[in-house]
């Protein structure tokens, strides 16, 4: 076990029962090294039906992820990432956020979430650190954190998503509520849209 990468120490404090751990609980383990992407796949086929993200009152089955998974991974393809890219997302906690972690998994590209409260000097500071190839912006964020800084980072390449992109509200719902401003959107120019990539048929290489 001592060879073993991931073997912690078993004489540190906190595996002490005046620490707290359990008895039955092993102190190591072993287990597959299996890539994140493969995971989720081997999980769809096991419990496709079983839910898997909740939000906004809705839920995506294990299916419906690994579908739309390969559905954004091969858009990403044909776009031009490939691994060691990096795919930056300034995302909330959306359906969107979650397909686009496990399609960068699939692709052997870096994913790296954006705070979606940071201000624009903080967003370029990450993105030029990073050195995003890629950003997928949430629409009604671009005007105030995007936009500023658009000439200054090394991204090529956005895609624009509004927050109701994957959610199964009815389409007149969905652009009332944006006429009347109930639900937050805005102009990304020159941006790749989100929905659109989600119709390419998936094709992994």
């Amino acid at each position: 076990m001592a060879t073993d990468p991931y073997y912690v120490d078993e004489s540190k404090p906190w595996f002490t029962k005046e620490a707290g751990w359990p008895d039955e609980v092993p102190k190591n383990t072993t287990f597959e090294h299996t890539p994140l992407g493969d995971v989720l796949r081997q999980t769809a086929k096991e419990h496709p039906n079983k839910n898997v993200i909740w939000f906004q009152g809705e839920y995506m089955t294990f299916k419906e992820l690994d579908e739309a998974v390969d559905r954004f991974a091969t858009a990403l393809h044909n776009l031009g990432l490939r691994k060691g890219d990096v795919l930056a997302m300034i995302l909330p906690n959306c359906f969107q956020y979650v397909v686009g972690y496990y399609a960068a998994q699939r692709l052997g590209v870096i994913s790296s979430g954006v705070n979606p409260t940071y201000k624009a000097n903080e967003v370029r500071h990450q993105l030029k650190t990073i050195n995003a190839k890629c950003l997928v912006v949430l629409d009604a964020l671009y005007e105030g954190q995007i936009a500023p800084i658009r000439d200054d980072v090394p991204v090529r390449i956005y895609i624009k998503t509004n927050v109701t992109d994957m959610m199964k509200l009815p389409g007149w719902k969905k652009f009332l509520g944006k006429k009347l401003g109930k639900i937050p959107t805005g102009e990304v120019p020159d941006a790749k849209d989100f929905n659109d990539l989600m119709k390419t048929a998936p094709k992994l290489p």
